[in-house]
């Protein structure tokens, strides 16, 4: 009896071929392999470099160095507050040419200006009188109080010509060198004790600026100029010579009047009343 040949698989045909394929698990499970390694790359891994590295370094030591500088430096203040010394009163005149100098400025500066603490305000400031007396006073817990704290500071002062504009900048009476904490020759020491705290200064030399030339007004410009001076006299009820900013916000047609405080004690007198006259309603 014959036999007959066995069935052979044409795996040149490509419905045989995708058929056992299909059959055969292990097969699809390398076809699927293959696909996904052909179809979806996979991504590169990158390392960070050095210079990106270094760089968030630097960054995070900076950050963590100004906290930390800026926690002792509020360390520090409060240690400067507590071991201050409290405020002592100073008072002295100054003359220029001799002669009592009024309206000026009198500034201080510690001596040095600088220290290894934060600077609590050690300067102090005054405005001399008609005889040219003075009291310092200092910036202190956010109030002008009276009195520095002991020590040696340099002084400068500072006067201005009586303004004849409104519009016009101020000039300098005193001598430039007395203007600056760098050039003035004058120092004050201050001690622990009130009773030793009074002291004479004394300017020489030509001013810096020389005063302004007052410009001539029209008929229809002093004859303004004497009624609002009319009422300045009225408004004057004591008779002192200056109105407080109360009674110069009573007088009418007359805008920004508190700006005619150009010394900043409070009050108008007439040469001030003046000028504000000149500029907010002369156009002076």
């Amino acid at each position: 009896m014959s036999t007959s040949p066995s069935p052979t698989t044409n795996t040149s045909d490509p419905t045989i071929a995708k058929a056992t394929a299909l059959s055969d698990p292990h097969a699809r499970e390398s076809d699927s392999r293959e696909s996904d390694s052909q179809t979806i790359p996979q991504p590169a891994i990158r390392r960070p470099s050095r210079a990106a590295v270094l760089l968030v370094g630097c960054a995070l030591f900076v950050s963590s160095g100004a906290v930390v500088f800026f926690g002792m430096y509020d360390g520090m203040k409060v240690l400067a507050a507590w071991f201050q010394p409290p405020l002592v009163e100073f008072s002295g005149q100054v003359f220029y040419e001799g002669q009592p100098l009024s309206h000026a400025t009198v500034s201080t500066e510690l001596v040095p200006s600088w220290s290894l603490l934060p600077k609590i305000q050690f300067d102090g400031s005054g405005y001399t009188d008609q005889d040219g007396r003075f009291q310092l006073e200092t910036q202190h817990q956010g109030q002008l109080q009276k009195g520095v704290y002991p020590g040696e500071y340099r002084v400068k002062i500072v006067a201005f010509h009586p303004q004849t504009s409104a519009t016009g900048a101020p000039r300098i009476r005193t001598p430039s060198q007395y203007s600056q904490f760098t050039t003035t020759p004058l120092t004050i020491q201050v001690s622990s004790q009130a009773n030793q705290n009074r002291q004479q200064l004394f300017l020489t030399g030509p001013p810096a600026e020389s005063p302004e030339i007052e410009k001539e007004l029209n008929e229809g410009q002093r004859k303004t100029l004497a009624v609002f001076l009319g009422m300045f006299d009225r408004g004057d009820h004591d008779g002192d010579g200056a109105l407080t900013l109360e009674e110069a916000k009573s007088i009418k047609n007359l805008a920004s009047v508190e700006e005619a405080d150009t010394d900043g004690n409070g009050s108008i007198d007439r040469k001030e009343f003046e000028l504000h006259v000149k500029k907010y309603a002369l156009g002076y």
